[in-house]
């Protein structure tokens, strides 16, 4: 299924926060996201918090019972200039075995040093609608 959209909540000490986004591929149990690079090394999408947003709301809003693994998949892309208008690309895979558990507390984690950044900086954020006062 490709563009797949999920969503679910994630609860954290101060509350809950809804966890959304668009997968670009979901093949059996494996989640694929596409990437398109100029310059590609491997690892590159390590710290990419999609591989653990995308199988944790497909399991928490109960669209799958588990997740086996998740996959970024990177194009280098050259050409597309006047010069040399034909692209090609090179293909690079970057798989991750999916945790739940690991990913339940990272995601947890993550979330809640966001919002104490948010308050901690309350005053000087001028776009009130992220606390939902506009």
């Amino acid at each position: 299924m490709s563009q797949v959209f999920v969503s679910a909540v994630i609860p954290t000490r101060y509350g809950d926060v809804e966890l959304y986004g668009y997968i670009d591929e979901l093949v059996r149990d494996t989640v694929y996201d596409i990437k398109t690079t100029s310059k590609y090394d491997f690892g590159k999408y390590e710290h990419g918090w999609q591989r653990h947003v995308y199988p944790y709301c497909l399991i928490a809003s109960s669209q799958m019972e588990s997740v086996k693994a998740f996959e970024y998949t990177a194009y280098q892309m050259k050409g597309g200039t006047s010069r040399t208008p034909l692209i090609s690309g090179t293909q690079y895979p970057e798989y991750y075995t999916y945790n739940h558990e690991q990913t339940v507390k990272l995601l947890t984690a993550h979330c809640e040093h966001f919002i104490e950044f948010l308050e901690a900086n309350r005053d000087i954020i001028s776009d009130k609608k992220i606390f939902g006062l506009e």
